[in-house]
């Protein structure tokens, strides 16, 4: 049982630590940035971050294997500015090599009983 544990934490949790992708851009003068962010259906979402010039993807949410596209926009205490240029991104979908894949030789029984309560 430790084995099976031991090999789907290094499934589920070494690719999250592998996937620290992060935008940056250059500017000066501005109180913040907004990120802002589209796949492929053109509805856009945003991300207000502070005096930061970065911003890591991971905290985006962005799922594997779709194409996003990115501007970014300073603000100030009176207005935003126009728009950044413009870049795309696609997370990569993760397949872990064959050689960590849980091998299960036999498997559990099916369960009975389910039920609403």
């Amino acid at each position: 049982m430790k084995k099976i544990l031991v090999i789907l934490a290094m499934v589920l949790i070494l690719p999250c630590l592998a996937l620290a992708d992060s935008l940056s851009w250059t500017h000066d003068g501005a109180d913040g940035f907004i990120v802002y962010y589209t796949d492929q259906t053109n509805n856009y979402n945003y991300n207000v971050i502070g005096d930061v010039r970065t911003c890591d993807l991971d905290l985006l949410n962005l799922v594997p294997g779709v194409e996003y596209t990115f501007h970014v926009t300073a603000y100030n205490e009176t207005a935003e500015s126009g728009p950044s240029n413009t870049v795309t991104y696609t997370r990569e979908i993760f397949s872990p090599p064959a050689n960590v894949l849980p091998v299960v030789s036999d498997p559990p029984g099916s369960p009975s009983g389910l039920q609403t309560l």
